[in-house]
Formats: structure tokens, sequence, C-alpha cells
């Protein structure tokens, strides 16, 4: 089945309110629980605070060498039988862009969240949120 993804911004005028928080649990819960497959877009630079945390989940020392977070990910994937969900860091002006490159290599997400700058004056934001991409409803999508 062919399915066009749900695109979610996740996005506010400040900076520091939770924006990455809530991405992460948000896509975590809809898909470790629900079993929705996602993708986060990372464009909240500089910090770009989600892939760098994917990034620390998936160093070798982190994983790889501790027999404590190798239990828990084998745990996770054991009770869930899901994979971790794929991040991609870029900049809001490449963010449908790089979205149509991974669609277009065969990955369907259910749901693409854009976690976006701090400010709207970002480049790149005010034309994404505007895109087509953004207008399917959440509701809509979670009562279908």
């Amino acid at each position: 089945m062919n399915i066009t993804p749900v695109s979610i911004a996740v996005c506010n005028q400040k900076g520091g309110v939770g924006k990455s928080t809530f991405t992460v649990l948000l896509a975590s819960y809809l898909h470790y629980t629900v079993g929705y497959d996602m993708l986060v877009v990372d464009c909240d630079y500089p910090q770009w605070s989600i892939h760098a945390q994917r990034e620390r989940e998936l160093e070798l020392e982190a994983v790889g060498y501790n027999d404590y977070y190798k239990l828990l990910m084998v745990r996770q994937f054991k009770a869930t039988g899901r994979r971790i969900w794929p991040v991609v860091r870029c900049m809001p002006t490449e963010a449908l862009r790089e979205v149509d490159r991974i669609l277009q290599g065969g990955y369907r997400p259910r749901i693409v969240f854009y976690d976006q700058p701090g400010t709207v004056n970002a480049e790149g934001v005010i034309a994404s949120l505007a895109s087509k991409f953004y207008q399917k409803a959440f509701l809509s999508f979670l009562i279908s």
C-alpha cells in the first residue's frame, strides 16, 4: 500500500520550549506503541539535538561495548518488534527535498515530523510551513 505520509511541523517562536522533546516522545510513542513507521527531520540548527542524541545512542561506546545498553535495545526490539526510527539532519530549506529523496528511496513512513528552529525568521521555515506537505490535519489522520 502506497501511503502518503502525514507531515507534522513542531515549531514555536521561542527556543527551549520542548519542541525536540515533544517530537521524540510523540514519534517514539507512535512508532513503538501504535506501530506507525516514523521519520524525524531535525531542522533545529545549529544544535540539531535529536540527531545528536541519536548519534550518542548508536555510538559503539554506548551500545556496542556496554552490556546494559545492548540489553535495553534487545529488550525494546523484542517487545515491539520494531527497530529505531530514522532521523535526518538538515537545514529547513532542504527539508522537503530531503524527505522527497528518502521517499524516492523506498522508505514509506506513516508520519514525518519536522523539528523546526526556535524562530520562524530562520531561512526556509515559513516556506516549508506554507507548503502543501503541512496541509493535512493530524486529527483526521488519527481518526482514519
